[in-house]
């Protein structure tokens, strides 16, 4: 403890020895993104990118705009939209280039909005 003190002293009067260094550590360690949003997406593989996919999609059909109208940017875009789901969506770009990159075919690409449409289907036929 009395360790601990002394350090904190040094801190205060000469300020902190790491100074960036120290901050950037302790911001890399951050557990999560928290953005006060109720919702949360599930834990489980390949949930984030059919996500980023999804909405993805959404923008590229013109389903949003800016609130005060006109054009969106898909930066600002992901931003807000990973906001809903207390995600860090700032390089959506790259985890679709990924993913597109990677050796993952159409049929997995494209198997959330297959999903999506059975399930709507199954919701619309239900009633």
């Amino acid at each position: 403890m009395e360790k601990e003190t002394k350090q904190a002293v040094v801190n205060t009067v000469f300020g902190s020895v790491f100074g960036n260094v120290e901050q950037k550590y302790m911001k890399e360690e951050a557990p999560s993104v928290s953005f006060d949003s109720p919702i949360a997406l599930v834990q489980k593989r390949g949930n984030k990118i059919d996500l980023i996919r999804i909405a993805n999609a959404m923008y590229e059909i013109g389903m949003v705009e800016h609130k005060d109208g006109g054009k969106l940017t898909k930066q600002d875009f992901f931003t807000a939209f990973g906001k809903a789901f207390n995600l860090d969506l700032s390089n959506y770009a790259k985890d679709l280039s990924t993913s597109m990159s990677a050796s993952v075919g159409y049929e997995a690409q494209t198997q959330i909005f297959d999903e999506l449409k059975r399930k709507f289907q199954e919701i619309y036929n239900g009633k």
